[in-house]
């Protein structure tokens, strides 16, 4: 843990970091990268471990240790800024070079931990910037279909892509944050999405659904990720975040029910395959995906529609 004497000179840094921030200009995008991979590093550092803040019946926050202390510090920083800060990092996570959104976005999910307030979220919802990050998963589409070709020119659109979807799965473990998504039919989006039904077939050599490509599971470099890797980074965020929609409480419950069961009738061939797959090599992979794919329709309720199970 961090000791408390270290808070001031700590909290100096960082007001500094946003500062910088707010100076550098927006064609200079590898300074404004590198700023928000330091204000990233600095709210990870000062990050409780396992847990956050414990809310009062005073609406208060207590802090129970000095990490706590840490991040009620950097939440007032960066909440002093006000909007020029959350317009300069929102901007950046939607319409930024790829490693500036991939790191804006990363910084959007630290600072959401946190926000138990909620004012970064409504600034997002107002100024139509959460609007755009949801229509951005249809847009990319054809982009995260490329990602799935045997040997991509770039992986930029998969981690931009893990980035988004990790902080809109942040934002949807919470009540307001649940309800602005289900809102902006931010499930149905994904829906429309084809890179969900590019799941390589379990021999490695098509892909299923009538796809025309034959995309071979393994690559000839060791850096890129094999095609059924890359799949599950782009298929098991979308289960995470659909189930984090299901299981916050709220009274947008009944309508994200009603989106995820859509999402699931639109590619129900693929979750067919998936709970009718008799894998040779079980993996935690495998294991994985089915256990997520179970949760999901188990929660929509879809199975009672759908007889998946009988056959």
């Amino acid at each position: 843990l961090l000791s408390p004497l270290y808070s001031g000179p700590l909290q100096a840094i960082m007001k500094g970091l946003v500062e910088s921030v707010l100076r550098a200009p927006s064609s200079s995008q590898s300074t404004r990268a590198f700023l928000y991979g330091s204000l990233l590093y600095y709210l990870l550092m000062t990050k409780q471990e396992g847990g956050s803040y414990r809310k009062k019946a005073t609406s208060l926050w207590q802090a129970d240790s000095a990490q706590d202390s840490l991040s009620a510090a950097s939440l007032q920083i960066l909440n002093s800024f006000g909007e020029p800060l959350m317009e300069s990092v929102c901007r950046d996570a939607c319409s930024g070079h790829d490693v500036t959104r991939m790191l804006s976005l990363s910084l959007l999910d630290a600072i959401a931990a946190i926000d138990w307030q909620g004012l970064w979220l409504k600034f997002l919802t107002v100024k139509g910037y959460l609007q755009t990050l949801c229509t951005s998963l249809q847009w990319e589409d054809q982009a995260l279909q490329k990602m799935l070709h045997p040997l991509p020119e770039a992986l930029k659109a998969l981690y931009i892509y893990e980035s988004k979807m990790a902080f809109l799965t942040r934002l949807a473990h919470t009540p307001a944050g649940a309800q602005e998504l289900v809102s902006l039919n931010c499930p149905l989006y994904l829906s429309e999405c084809r890179f969900v039904d590019m799941r390589p077939s379990r021999n490695g050599d098509s892909l299923p659904l009538g796809h025309p490509h034959v995309y071979p599971t393994s690559t000839t470099g060791g850096f890129i990720p094999t095609v059924a890797d890359r799949y599950r980074q782009m298929f098991l965020p979308v289960l995470k975040f659909l189930l984090a929609l299901l299981t916050c409480p709220g009274p947008q419950q009944r309508e994200a029910s009603t989106q995820v069961t859509a999402l699931i009738g639109a590619h129900s061939d693929l979750f067919a395959t998936i709970l009718r797959d008799h894998v040779h090599h079980i993996s935690i992979a495998t294991l994985h995906e089915l256990a997520l794919v179970t949760a999901l329709i188990s929660r929509s309720g879809i199975g009672k529609k759908y007889q998946w199970f009988e056959s």
